[in-house]
């Protein structure tokens, strides 16, 4: 059992001890992933009261996600994103394209995704991280870097 902000979810593991679903308490959510043979994960479904509300498959450039599908919409791109190319090891995001918008990373010392702004320069969501790695975050924004 694992409690979260959304709830209490049982959560089954492959031999690799990695999540490979996610049931709610009352069983109406099921979150299932899957993972190819690098560790990455490539699929993500939620299925809610017996219905597939979300599909989405991930691309990837060595182990940096480039690129979200959605399955459900005949595969088109739900979001790009564009990793920082000198960097050789410990790689920072650059920008994000979702949902026709442009948004612009900007990053701490300890290359940490602090705000991300929009087109406008103006941000769309800002993060805070405690010395134990809590995460507050602030905006309307839902992107996949932190």
């Amino acid at each position: 059992m694992i409690k979260t902000l959304t709830g209490i979810w049982t959560a089954v593991y492959n031999a690799a001890n990695r999540a490979v679903s996610f049931t709610s308490r009352n069983g109406n959510t099921i979150i299932e992933c899957g993972y190819d043979y690098q560790g990455r994960r490539y699929v993500k479904k939620i299925t809610q009261n017996g219905t597939v509300a979300s599909h989405e498959r991930y691309l990837y450039r060595g182990y940096l996600q480039i690129a979200a599908l959605d399955m459900l919409d005949n595969r088109n791109v739900l979001r790009t994103l564009l990793w920082d190319p000198l960097e050789p090891v410990a790689t920072r995001p650059l920008a994000l394209a979702q949902d026709a918008s442009l948004y612009c990373y900007g990053v701490d010392f300890n290359k940490n995704v602090s705000e991300v702004f929009d087109a406008q320069g103006t941000i769309a969501a800002a993060y805070d991280y405690s010395p134990y790695g809590a995460v507050t975050g602030t905006g309307s924004l839902v992107q996949p870097v932190q």
